[in-house]
This record gives C-alpha cells, structure tokens and sequence, in this order.
C-alpha cells in the first residue's frame, strides 16, 4: 500500500479542488496556507496520523470527512469552519483504534457544520475559537478518555444533542452562549463540567450522566442551567447553579451521588421545576430568593423532595415557600429549611429522620407545614413562625427526639392546632411547658424518661419541652499555695448548667465555687560566705506548706534548689617549701598543706620548686660541660656512676652501657621477647633487656646474626646512630 501522502498548497482557493479518496499505512498530512484545504469530501483509509489544515475564511474541508486510522487525527482552519459536513472518526480495525482528535476553528459559523461520531482511545478536543458554533448537528463520542467541546463566542458548544461515553472528564463550554441546544448523555466519565454564559439554557434538553467523579453545571447568565429532567447517577459532588429568574432545572432532579449537593439559583428563580430526589449524598444544600417555591415539586407526586443522605440538608427560599409539597429526609445529621412570606414553608406533610438538630423557620407571617409532621431520630428540634392567623403546625405533630423542642409562634395564633406527641429517646425525664413566650412559661406536664406525652392539644403560641436534670457532683478541693481550690457542687449533663444541691433546684453561676488560693508560708534562710574548701548559700525562702524555694520574701520569684550555693573559693598556695625529697605550699588563707609531691629533677635542680641537688662525684666538677647531664642522668636513675663517690666520665663506654642508658631514659620497657638472638648477652645481666628492647625496637642489629659485643667500646658514631633510630629515623633538617 501507499505509505506517507503528503498535499501542500498556498493558494486563496481550494488545496484539492475535488474529493480526495486516500488509502495509506502512514501519515496524511494536507495543507493550505492560503485557502482551503479540501474542495469535496475526504476519505482516509488505513492511515495513522491524519492532519488537515487550512487558512481560510470558509471551508477547511468542504465536505463530509470519514477518516479511518489508527494514530491522530487533527483538522484545523485558522480563519474558518474546519468540516462543512459531517465528520467521522474510527479506527483502523479492534487492534488499531484511533487515538487524539483535535478539531480547531476559528469562524463565526459552526466549527464543524454536520455533526461528529467520533471512535476513538485518546482525547478528543473541538474548539470553535470565533463566535460560531462548535458543532452543528449531533456530537457522538465513543471509547475517549477526556472530551472538550468549547465555544468562544455566542454560538453553542453542540447544537444537537450529545452523547459521549468516555473514561476521564467531559467539559463542555460556551462563552456567551448554550452549550448544548438537544439531550446530554454521558456514561462511564469522571468530572463532568458545563458551563455557559447567557440567558438561554446551558442545556436546552434532558441530561442524564453516569459518572465517578464532580459534576459541575453553571449558567453564569440569566438562562436555565438545565431545561429538562437532570439524572445523574454514581457522582461525588453535585453543583448546578444559574443567575437568572427562571428555574435552574425546570424539569424533575434525580441524583445519586456519595458526595455534597449543591443547588442554586442567584437570582429569584426556582431551584427545580418540579421534584427533587437525591440518594447517598453527605450535604444537601438548596438555596433561592424566588417568588416561586424554590422545589415546587409535581402535580400528583407524594414529595416535592425526597433526600436520603448522611450529611446536612440546608433548604432556603428567602422569597417564598421552601417546597410547594411535601419534604422526606432520611439518614440526615442536621435538617434546616427556612421560608419566606405569608405562605408555608413547606406546602405538605414533613418526614425528618436524621440525627443532629432540626430548624424550620418562617421569615414571612405564615405557617411553617399546614400537613402532618413526623420527626425521629433528632437531637434538638427549634421552629419559629411570626403569624396571626394560622397556627405554626395546623395540623398533627409526632416528635421522637434526644433533646429539646422550642414551637414558637411570635404571631398571635398557637403553635400546634391540633394533637401533639412526643417521645423523649435520652433516657431522661422531661417537662412540657407552654406559654406567651420563652421567658413566660408554665410546666403543663411532667413525664418519666419512659413515658409519652399526648397526643394532647396544646392552646399556646410557645410549646417548649426540655429534659429534666441529669447531675453529676464534682467534690471540694482544698486550695493549695498557688492554686484555688473549690467548694462542691453539681453540673448537669443535659442542659450544662450548675448547681449548689444534689437537687437542682439552686443554680449558681459558673465558676462561684472556686476559692482563692492560701498563699505561701515561707522562712527565710540566711546567706553564708563560702570558704577555700566548703560551699556557702545566698539568702533564700523555704515554703513548710508546699516545698517549694523562692529568692524574696513575698515567693513571687520561684527558685531551682541549690540555685543559691555559692561555690567554696578555693585554696590561695604560698611559696614552695621543701626537704631533701619532696616538696610542698602552704594556703595563705587557712594554712591548709597544699601539692605535697616528690622533687621533678632537671639536671641537680627540682623543675618544679628549685631545690638543687648535692654532687656525689668527685670527679664531675660543675665547670665541665657534662656536669648538669651527669647529676640529670643519676638523679633519673639511667646512671649510678662507676663508685659511691666516681662517674668517671673519660671512661670508654662499652654497647652494652650505650644501650642500657638509652633503655634506662625511655622508662625501661619490657621486651615483648623471652631471651635475645644473641649467645654473648649474659642472660640476668644489667643489660640483657636492654639489648632484647634495642634489638625489638630496631635501635640495634647487634655486630653479627648472633653477637652483640656488649664489652666493645661504643663509638661516637654508634651512638649517635642509636639515638638516631630511636627517635624514629627522622630526615636530616
């Protein structure tokens, strides 16, 4: 087969003036710089990647384009429509599917003008950069992952209807128009985005989206966000919103979805044009300021709303009714739903299961629900009404709730018109009280934590009914030092207030029991002066009742023990004082003996106190050069001299008095060995380890393998050699 087919032109007109029928293994690749790039159709078979470009302020392709590869496919006219007609998107075969789609025009007219069926495993991507549409006729896409279909002008993102079934996320965008002019689908996508910006529809049509991700519609004009029925099923969060006086949903709300719903209108439009059922959000939350009920609900329908969730439900209608009929929740944490002038809040039965709190409000004169209300399940329950001429609840009321309930009718009518029950689920007793108001009370009836009130009719416009005590006793705590200390008393679990008696008939304010510290008792210990062996104090304060230290009399400042010690000073030495071994000083303070040591002699003088020695040799006078080496070398015991009273230093000195001297000044190690090489050495001899060291530390070899020669005189060269090798053969200079 053909490989590679490549048309290049630069002309005003047409690149191809006809059809162009291609079949290829490889790359098509036709462009015009100047002009279209196709004057008829296009078919491509077998490619892989497909690009067509073109410059032209018309067709880039003129007719249909039905394009079967297996790579890329891209069609773009920069000052133009890219397809005149229809265009068509598949795979080479089930191992060669298409892959990336891009369509980019930029025109006042469609982007694409005859619809679009793409199959594909990439993304797609259709872009109308000019004012036009993005694709005229119907948009199918099947096997993407992300698909974006984006409108820069007025036009619509689709004009037909739409159904895309991909695996990643679905945005589709018009700047200043409707995104989609017929029906939505989307299956098996994650985030689902619409946005639009104009005062038609997003949608014009029903939308129904299969999802695992966000779903985010918005209609930042003044038009719907969706003129039909919403269905989606299997999302996360859910935000549809709309600026405008008509409904955001006109048709009915059908949602399932595991995270927060989100439901408004900004402006005074409805929410929904008719029911609203969610299931397995967390939050619900509706908001308008419309005329209009904000979910009106359906002619014949049981519900207006019907929510099963595990969140909060917020519905608020500042304008009107909340709901135009009936509201069931299920599962709910709180429940609030607020209306607005001189219609019910809710214009049917109410069905409340949730757990947390429940506040249903009217801002207006009317009633809150003129059907009956059933509530379970709930913590505190509060509604407020301000009307003269109907009761807050005409009809029955049944309450099964953990908390407190306040009916209050602000308005000269009563709070219930017919019969109330209740049932209190903490295990507590209760009273019911009515009255003018919540500051005028009277207890109309006192019920066990088993027993049920009613159902009774209560002729009051305030019905409050609260939990009796639940007292637990905190003890008295004697106060210490620096902390207070407290009288006993009693707090109450359920209402959270405080009491002086077992009780509860005493309430005391918060905090009425505390008592005040005692403060410290301290004693004071005074400073004592530190001596040259023996630590002294600064003054400081004991405390007898807490063990604490403190450094002033008033124990403001608290103090580490022993911070005071002051250490001893120390001893103060005299000059040195000495006998014929040892030397000593005496402290000029205490007179205490200090550094007793034995003599350090240097030569015939102590290096540390001075004492000299006496010279026991005759024939070492003090002006030979030899003298202080002489008197130095006995005193450290390397020499004792030829007699008691003779050194004589002209004596030849023989190897084995060399090496003794030198082993003698290096402390007179051990030899690591038993006995020497040498047969001369008489074992036991003064210098047998002498030589045994000498020869280990490589002072000496010795005059053969097996003679030392201790007798032979050493000469001025072998010593100098010795000294030389055990100073570790250091180099010359």
């Amino acid at each position: 087969p053909a490989q590679n087919v490549t048309v290049t032109a630069n002309y005003g007109g047409p690149g191809i003036s006809g059809a162009a029928n291609i079949t290829c293994s490889g790359a098509v690749k036709i462009a015009n710089e100047a002009g279209f790039a196709v004057g008829g159709f296009l078919s491509v078979t077998g490619a892989q990647n497909v690009t067509v470009t073109a410059n032209y302020d018309g067709l880039g392709i003129s007719g249909a384009a039905n394009i079967t590869c297996s790579g890329n496919v891209e069609i773009a006219n920069a000052a133009g429509m890219a397809a005149g007609y229809s265009l068509t998107v598949n795979g080479a075969g089930e191992d060669a599917p298409a892959q990336n789609v891009t369509v980019t025009a930029n025109y006042g007219g469609p982007g694409i003008s005859g619809g679009a069926s793409i199959a594909c495993t990439g993304n797609v991507m259709i872009k109308n950069e000019g004012s036009g549409i993005g694709v005229q006729g119907t948009l199918a896409v099947t096997g993407a992952q992300d698909v974006t279909v984006t409108a820069a002008g007025s036009g619509q993102a689709v004009s037909g209807n739409t159904e895309i079934a991909c695996s990643g996320d679905v945005t589709l965008t018009s700047d200043s128009g409707m995104v989609v002019s017929g029906k939505l689908t989307v299956t098996g996508a994650k985030d689902v985005t619409v946005t639009a910006n104009c005062s038609n529809p997003a949608i014009t049509n029903v939308v129904d989206l299969t999802c695992s991700g966000n779903v985010k519609i918005a209609n930042e004009g003044s038009g719907n966000a969706v003129a039909g029925k919403l269905t989606i099923t299997g999302a996360q969060d859910v935000t549809v919103t709309s600026n405008g006086y008509g409904p955001t949903i006109t048709g009915a709300v059908e949602l399932t979805c595991s995270g927060n719903v989100l439901l408004i209108n900004k402006d005074t439009g409805m929410v929904t044009g008719a029911t609203l059922t969610v299931n397995g959000a967390k939050d619900v939350t509706v908001t308008a300021n419309s005329g209009y009920p904000a979910i009106p609900g359906s002619y014949g329908s049981e519900f207006a709303a019907k929510l099963i969730c595990s969140g909060n439900v917020t519905i608020t209608n500042n304008g009107n009714m909340a709901l135009g009929g009936s509201l069931i929740v299920t599962g709910a944490k709180d429940v609030a739903v607020t209306g607005g002038n001189n219609n019910p809040v809710i214009a049917g039965n109410v069905d409340l299961s949730c757990s947390g709190n429940v506040v249903l409000t009217s801002k207006g004169t009317g009633m809150v629900a003129p059907g009956m209300v059933t509530i379970t399940g709930a913590q505190n329950v509060t509604v407020t009404a301000n009307s003269d001429s109907t009761p807050v609840f005409p009809g029955p009321v049944d309450l099964t709730c953990s908390g407190d309930v306040e009916i209050v009718n602000l308005g000269t009518s009563s709070a219930v018109n017919q019969a109330l029950q209740f049932r209190k689920t903490d295990g507590h007793g209760y009273a019911v009280k009515t009255g003018t108001d919540l500051d005028n009370l009277a207890v109309y009836a006192e019920k066990a934590a088993d027993e049920t009130f009613g159902p009774e009719t209560l002729d009051a416009p305030v019905v409050k009914i609260t939990t009796a005590h639940s007292l637990t006793k905190t003890e008295a705590v004697d106060p210490t030092c620096t902390e207070c200390g407290s009288s006993a008393y009693y707090t109450c679990s359920v209402c959270d207030k405080y009491f002086a008696d077992a009780e509860g008939k005493t309430e005391i304010a918060k905090d009425s029991w505390v008592i005040s510290a005692a403060g410290h008792t301290l004693t004071k210990t005074e400073a004592v002066d530190p001596t040259c062996t023996e630590d002294g104090n600064s003054a400081y304060y004991t405390c007898s009742v807490c063990n604490k230290y403190f450094s002033d009399a008033e124990g403001k400042t608290e103090i580490e023990k022993d911070s005071w010690v002051i250490s001893a000073i120390g001893h103060t030495p005299g000059a040195w004082q000495h006998n014929g071994t040892q030397h000593w000083r005496s402290c000029t303070v205490c007179n205490a003996e200090l550094d007793r040591a034995d003599h350090v002699f240097s030569g015939a003088t102590c290096g540390v106190c001075g004492y000299s020695i006496v010279n026991p040799f005759v024939d070492v006078t003090s002006d030979r050069y030899y003298y202080n080496a002489v008197l130095w070398a006995v005193n450290n015991g390397i020499t004792r001299g030829t007699t008691a009273t003779t050194f004589s230093p002209d004596a030849p000195c023989t190897r084995a008095q060399a090496v003794t001297f030198l082993w003698r000044a290096a402390g007179c190690p051990a030899p690591s060995g038993s006995q020497t090489p040498f047969t001369d050495v008489v074992p036991g001899s003064f210098y047998e380890k002498a030589v045994q060291w000498a020869v280990e530390t490589g002072i000496t070899k010795g005059t053969s393998a097996t003679t030392f020669s201790p007798e032979m005189p050493c000469n001025r060269a072998q010593i100098v050699t010795f000294l030389w090798r055990y100073q570790g053969k250091p180099a010359a200079g």
